[in-house]
Formats: C-alpha cells, structure tokens, sequence
C-alpha cells in the first residue's frame, strides 16, 4: 500500500515538502537561527541503473561514489537540512551518479 501511494503522491511533491517545512518550523517554534545541512548516499542491493520512463530524463537508481564502499549497488543521493535539534526541515533526493560538491 505505501509504495501505490508514493506513486499519488510523486504528482504532487512539492505540496508535501512545503507542508512538512512548515510542520517542521512549528515544531522549532518559528525560531530556526541554524540549519545542519548533509549529503549522503542511500544504495540498494541492485546493480542495474533504473531506466527513464520519460525521454531525455535519467531514473533516480544509478552507479555513483559510494561513501559505504558499495560500487557495484545502484544508489541514490540524499541531501537534507535539519534543524539544530535535528528536526528534517528539507531534503532533495538526486540521481546516484550525483558529484558532492562544495
């Protein structure tokens, strides 16, 4: 059931990020003054790349610097931006072949 529900939820994304930032900033009481911000890498016990559904664009699984030494896994990248409490505020999910950058 969760999985046919993330499948609904995809079309309206961007909805549930915003609601979770603001559930997220009540929970900090409105007063954020430090945000922790990471990137890691999330793999999954596949080694084939996902393939696009839509021309011209990548799947999310892909071959990429693995920080857990998983080289041959597909993977995705995980940023995320939490509170100095460590409450999520914010995340982004990117293509496993996504470079870390500074």
């Amino acid at each position: 059931r969760i999985y046919r529900m993330m499948d609904k939820l995809f079309d309206k994304i961007d909805k549930v990020k915003e609601l979770g930032f603001r559930c997220g900033r009540h929970l900090c009481g409105d007063n954020i003054s430090l945000l922790l911000f990471d990137v890691t890498t999330l793999y999954f016990e596949s080694f084939i790349d996902d393939e696009s559904e839509c021309e011209g664009e990548t799947g999310l699984r892909r071959h990429g610097f693995s920080k857990d030494c998983k080289f041959k896994e597909t993977q995705v990248v995980l940023a995320m931006a939490t509170s100095s409490d460590g409450i999520p505020l914010w995340y982004e999910v990117f293509p496993g072949n996504t470079a870390e950058c500074s």
